[in-house]
C-alpha cells in the first residue's frame, strides 16, 4: 500500500459542515487508511452533535434505528495534497476552512 500525503475532511450528510459540524486533519498514510479515518471521523463528529440527532426522532426510537440514522449520515472527502503544499504543520497553522484547503492545496 502506497502512502501519500492525504487532506481527509469529515462532516454528517444532514448539515454538510455547517457551523462548524466537521473535522479534518493532515495525514501520510495509505488510502484505505484514509478512509477507515474518514468514516471514524464522521461518526464522531455526528455523536459530538448526537442531541440534534436524537431530537429528529421520537421517544420510541431505538438504538438500532438511531445507528441507521448515524450511518446515513456519515460523509467524508480524502483529498491529496499536491506535491507542492506546504508541511502539515505549516498548513495547521493557517487555520483556514476545509474548503480553502481543499481549493488551495489538493489535487483536483
Amino acid at each position: 500500500m502506497e502512502e501519500k500525503r492525504y487532506f481527509i475532511y469529515a462532516y454528517d450528510e444532514m448539515y454538510n459542515g455547517l457551523h462548524g459540524m466537521y473535522d479534518y486533519r493532515f495525514d501520510f498514510c495509505s488510502f484505505e487508511f484514509a478512509e477507515a479515518y474518514g468514516y471514524e471521523m464522521s461518526y464522531n463528529v455526528i455523536e459530538s452533535y448526537s442531541d440534534i440527532y436524537e431530537s429528529l426522532y421520537d421517544e420510541e426510537s431505538t438504538d438500532e434505528e438511531m445507528n441507521e440514522a448515524i450511518q446515513e449520515d456519515i460523509a467524508y472527502e480524502i483529498w491529496e495534497l499536491r506535491d507542492d503544499a506546504p508541511s502539515f504543520e505549516e498548513l495547521e497553522a493557517m487555520n483556514l476552512d476545509p474548503h480553502s484547503y481543499i481549493e488551495e492545496y489538493c489535487k483536483a
